[in-house]
């Protein structure tokens, strides 16, 4: 029998062994650094009675770090990404709730100026319509992840702000007790800081409950989106082909130009015809890089990038927006 097959039950047996003692000794440190942190979250204002009644539920918790850790093992493409944020059980999904919502919608849309597919196309890619909030207590995980180090400046900013939340409702709303591993909350997965900023009690009913309201969720979703640069009735922008390579001076998202200047570039509408008048100004992105598709996007793409720094995801906001209401703007 070879040598390392001779090992092998020990090496397991050791394997096992060591497991707990370093998991012990995560527990032990992580407590001693909750001991040390409770004065100075009393500083910044959190209630000593929040303190006490958070503080004995809190443990470290090793599946956060891994989650934390993990880094895709290669880029995914424009179309895989798409392929997986937008498969067509989603998109007839959204078509559905954006019917059954609609007044509602409606009347968010008509007072913030961001259209009904904009927030369907948010909530649905964001927890599937509510589906998919996250199985941790947004406290516990923050707490884990500014001990572990990595981003703790962070999170420990967040792990603040959760706790006011607590002060602020007079309790743990449901939307604190299960959400994602990374601190997000609720059915349009704010962090605790964007919640405290920018959530809105639409309903009125004096809270701001992102976790069960619908109203609150998609009202404190446009709220966001406005106060980021959103403007209404200019849309997100459209897919294009380019007949030539364009200058890298020109793609970007740091200086839009005039549409004769995208025309001269060889740039035309999706279907080779000169492009239409609907915004004059314009940013030209290849998510892809070059070769790959290409889109003239305006100023409400910002805004987008601004809830999710990615091109990819604000292009399948976009794209998830026209296959829910072509002509929404």
């Amino acid at each position: 029998m070879p040598k390392l097959l001779k090992a092998l039950p020990f090496i397991v047996c050791l394997t096992f062994l060591m497991k707990p003692v370093f998991a012990q000794e995560d527990a032990a440190g992580f407590r001693a650094w909750l001991d040390q942190l409770a004065p100075e979250m009393i500083k910044q204002g959190i209630a000593p009675a929040t303190i006490d009644k958070v503080w004995p539920t809190l443990t470290f918790d090793e599946s956060v770090i891994e989650l934390d850790r993990k880094q895709p093992e290669h880029k995914i493409t424009l179309t895989q990404y798409l392929k997986n944020t937008l498969p067509e059980a989603r998109l007839r999904k959204g078509r559905e709730l954006l019917e059954e919502h609609r007044i509602l919608l409606n009347a968010i849309a008509a007072r913030y100026g961001v259209p009904a597919s904009t927030l369907v196309a948010l909530w649905g890619i964001e927890s599937s319509f509510g589906d998919n909030r996250g199985d941790d207590s947004v406290i516990n995980a923050l707490a884990t992840l500014a001990y572990e180090g990595r981003r703790a400046a962070f999170f420990k900013k967040e792990m603040v702000e959760a706790l006011h939340i607590m002060d602020e409702e007079g309790g743990e709303p449901s939307f604190l007790q299960q959400g994602s591993w990374a601190g997000a909350m609720g059915q349009c997965q704010f962090m605790p800081s964007t919640y405290r900023r920018y959530a809105v009690d639409f309903d009125g009913d004096g809270r701001r409950d992102i976790g069960d309201s619908l109203s609150d969720v998609f009202a404190s979703m446009a709220n966001y989106l406005v106060a980021e640069g959103w403007q209404r009735g200019i849309g997100w922008g459209k897919e294009v082909i380019v007949l030539r390579p364009v200058a890298a001076s020109l793609l970007g998202l740091t200086a839009p130009q005039e549409r004769a200047v995208w025309e001269k570039a060889g740039v035309r509408d999706i279907s080779g015809r000169s492009l239409t008048a609907d915004q004059e100004r314009a940013y030209l992105i290849q998510p892809d890089g070059v070769g790959g598709r290409s889109f003239l996007v305006y100023d409400n793409f910002l805004a987008l990038m601004k809830w999710n720094r990615s091109t990819f995801f604000a292009t399948s906001v976009g794209l998830f927006m026209d296959a829910l209401e072509p002509n929404a703007e």
